[in-house]
């Protein structure tokens, strides 16, 4: 089961989280932290579940890149910025619930997390970053709130080929949204007869009334 990590494990100054030291497994992050801090626990391959606690406001750019075996992460709803990055290359990572206060996703904050099948966006995100969930390659269902108003350049591309898209929205609430030109990449192709770009416009399904 989880454990308490040892204090000793963590180098944490004025509430902010620097870096882990310790043997990895399954980690509770401790109370004081307000903020894990950039690259914390970046390239830590011997980590597998992280619970973050509710104390936490911020997670920096890089907190768990190439976190390669972590597989569960537990992010309160305290957690109201998510950065660049964040978790680039977690690549074991089966599920991440966004927690409802975040207004921005990040540059590639879930880029190459190839092992994520699902992700809802909430309603409270305004915003997705270039490449945020580029190669992740087994993700099928993505939600969109109508809350969003800007996109970004390539946020799927080279996801699942099974993926859908479902926007709380109409057709005219998708058009006002200002995207980057390469939002609608998806996946190049060249079957020998032809070639071009797969197309995120195709896989989008509108839903006007917000599930409960």
């Amino acid at each position: 089961g989880k454990i308490m990590s040892n204090l000793s494990d963590f180098v944490i100054k004025k509430g902010i989280l620097k870096s882990y030291g310790g043997k990895g497994g399954d980690i509770i992050i401790p109370n004081e932290v307000t903020e894990i801090g950039e690259g914390a626990f970046s390239g830590c391959t011997n980590l597998t579940s992280i619970t973050i606690p509710d104390s936490v406001r911020r997670i920096e750019e890089h907190a768990f890149s190439d976190c390669t075996n972590l597989t569960s992460i537990t992010i309160p709803d305290s957690v109201t910025e998510i950065g660049e990055y964040a978790f680039l290359s977690c690549n074991n990572l089966t599920k991440v619930i966004i927690p409802d206060g975040v207004t921005i996703i990040r540059n590639s904050a879930f880029n190459g997390c190839s092992s994520l099948v699902k992700v809802s966006i909430p309603d409270s995100v305004t915003s997705i970053g270039n490449y945020a969930f580029e190669y992740c390659s087994k993700l099928s269902s993505v939600t969109i709130p109508k809350t969003v108003t800007k996109i970004g350049g390539k946020i799927f591309y080279q996801c699942s080929e099974y993926l859908t898209v479902k926007y709380y929205g109409t057709s005219s609430d998708w058009e006002k949204i200002s995207k980057s030109d390469s939002w609608n990449y998806y996946e190049y192709y060249n079957s020998g007869y032809s070639s071009g770009w797969r197309r995120i416009s195709d896989l989008i399904f509108f839903e006007e009334l917000t599930p409960n």
